[in-house]
């Protein structure tokens, strides 16, 4: 009589399963790459997530897509770097550790840098472990033997390096300009870090007197900015106003002389077609301003507070300071009217606060001769496009692509230490060791030779916001580099999988679109070889036909 299993589970418990594979992958060295072996060299460095707190969903979708190609480029005979990491995410743990410090009743000003530093060290440490574990009970095929973090001191030295490399090329430089400045986090932010909202305020019409006679009306939802205005300008084609262009209009509440100036940039159709010009404290009057010469007044100081020393609001937070402004304003007969007004106002995406354009003095990364080689090696067909028609968009960017601030102000980013001529300064963040990740963690500069070995990522996955319901698109780049001693890769690829799929394999690096027949045979090919990876069922899946060149 045959015997039954009576505690049989009746479903798959991964829980209790796929722990103890991934243990013994990790244990037999599966996912290490080896910089000896002959075989083509193929790498992704993954992009560190934030240590802020637990992977999303967003996180196992690119990191399983990652690893799809890792896992496909072994199975075609690569020796494949799959580099994983974590990125400190200065200013996004310092607001996670603030709302812990406020729930605590503290500031981290009364705790102090070193001992908010430490604070925020604990928080990597508990957060980070967090974060490798989920990519584990993922299954990603990662080499954890070269796991790095932003503020490892290797790390970090090779971001100083890259940063005084591009420094004595002169593709960085030291100079104040307009940035997207977060009061609370006092932080310059990238536009990226914005994030919109709507807002209904109080759009206010202000009379300007004129020098010999008249005035100007003009029209704003800031009128505190005011205090810092060095002009005002109007369309030069704007019949209401040529009569006045050359002439000085003064400030009310200040006394200040400013400059009437023509330029086309005035929208003749909004508000009163004359624009107060405050070139400290708008993108757009800055560049105006440069054009015409005109003053820059910082009005506001970092934290928010009003900056206009001998005027009664100085020191004033700016609502505060609005408010008084147009209170003035009416007992002295400048104010015309008011009316409501709907807009959007630009947030800090980490903590919410309100952004206050200022004058800052940052490090600037200049783009032209990067983004002239970029352009080149897409014409060059170095970097190729999956989905191409993004190739389109990517190029439109490049092309007004503008220079950028390569480093944010919060207080638990590392510091960047005297070197010759250059001052102290605070070190740069996303772009310097998000741009040379992979650099980094292999060690590079001051570990050529494995940098050298494995060189560049070959796949970086991407993608952008979308409006309405669906929230992210993702669009492959690769880089069509063939590396090693070995045939290039489509012949590689051919020589390993192509019998079992009818034609050229792989979706990573088509030469021709796969036709339906050959979509659904790499899919099948693709299933099945991920059923290899457990220990014991190898025989098994080269009887079935699908080989299994490298291990992992």
């Amino acid at each position: 009589m045959s015997k039954t299993i009576s505690d049989m589970p009746t479903a798959y418990d991964a829980g209790a399963i796929e722990p103890g594979w991934y243990a013994r992958w990790e244990l037999a060295g599966l996912f290490t790459a080896d910089a000896r072996s002959p075989k083509p060299k193929y790498s992704i460095c993954l992009p560190p997530p934030n240590i802020t707190g637990e992977l999303h969903m967003g996180h196992a979708l690119n990191h399983t897509l990652q690893d799809i190609c890792s896992r496909y480029r072994r199975m075609a005979g690569y020796e494949v770097l799959f580099l994983p990491g974590t990125d400190h995410a200065a200013i996004a743990t310092q607001n996670v550790i603030e709302k812990q410090l406020a729930a605590e009743g503290k500031t981290k000003e009364q705790l102090g840098r070193e001992a908010f530093q430490a604070r925020v060290n604990e928080w990597y440490a508990e957060v980070g472990e967090t974060i490798v574990s989920q990519d584990r009970i993922l299954g990603a095929s990662l080499d954890w033997s070269r796991v790095r973090f932003t503020m490892d001191e290797s790390y970090v030295r090779s971001v100083m390096t890259a940063f005084v490399a591009f420094y004595d090329r002169g593709w960085i430089y030291r100079a104040p300009r307009i940035v997207n400045w977060c009061p609370h986090d006092q932080s310059a932010i990238s536009d990226l870090e914005v994030k919109w909202q709507e807002h209904h305020d109080t759009l206010y019409y202000i009379r300007y007197p004129v020098e010999g006679g008249g005035d100007v009306v003009i029209a704003t939802v800031r009128p505190e900015t005011m205090l810092a205005d060095t002009g005002v300008a109007v369309n030069p084609t704007d019949p209401r106003y040529q009569s006045i262009i050359g002439k000085t209009a003064i400030l009310p509440l200040v006394g200040r002389k400013l400059p009437l100036v023509g330029d086309e940039a005035v929208e003749k159709d909004f508000g009163t077609g004359a624009l107060k010009v405050t070139p400290g404290h708008d993108p757009m009057d800055y560049d105006l301003g440069q054009r015409h010469g005109l003053e820059v007044i910082n009005g506001m100081h970092p934290d928010g507070r009003m900056n206009v020393p001998g005027l009664p609001y100085d020191g004033l937070p700016a609502l505060e300071a609005r408010e008084r402004v147009v209170q003035d304003l009416k007992a002295q007969g400048f104010l015309v009217k008011e009316e409501p007004y709907t807009h959007e106002v630009g947030h800090c995406d980490r903590c919410d606060t309100v952004i206050q354009p200022l004058i800052s003095d940052q490090w600037w990364l200049r783009m032209e001769k990067m983004r002239d080689k970029a352009l080149a090696a897409s014409a060059e067909g170095k970097v190729r496009w999956h989905p191409e028609r993004y190739e389109r968009t990517y190029l439109d960017w490049l092309h007004g692509l503008r220079e950028v601030f390569v480093r944010s102000m919060a207080v638990c980013n590392a510091r960047l230490a005297r070197r010759d001529r250059r001052p102290p300064r605070l070190l740069p963040k996303r772009h310097e060791q998000h741009g040379a990740g992979d650099h980094q963690s292999l060690g590079q500069p001051h570990d050529h030779d494995r940098a050298r070995v494995h060189g560049r990522g070959a796949v970086l996955r991407r993608g952008h916001p979308l409006p309405g319901p669906v929230n992210r698109r993702t669009a492959d780049v690769e880089v069509a580099r063939h590396r090693g001693r070995s045939a290039p890769a489509d012949q590689q690829i051919w020589r390993r999988c192509g019998p079992r799929l009818g034609g050229v394999g792989g979706h990573v690096e088509p030469r021709r679109p796969l036709r339906r027949e050959q979509g659904r045979r790499l899919q099948a090919f693709l299933q099945q070889a991920v059923e290899c990876d457990a220990p014991g069922a190898r025989q098994r899946c080269r009887q079935g036909g699908a080989t299994r060149p490298g291990p992992g």
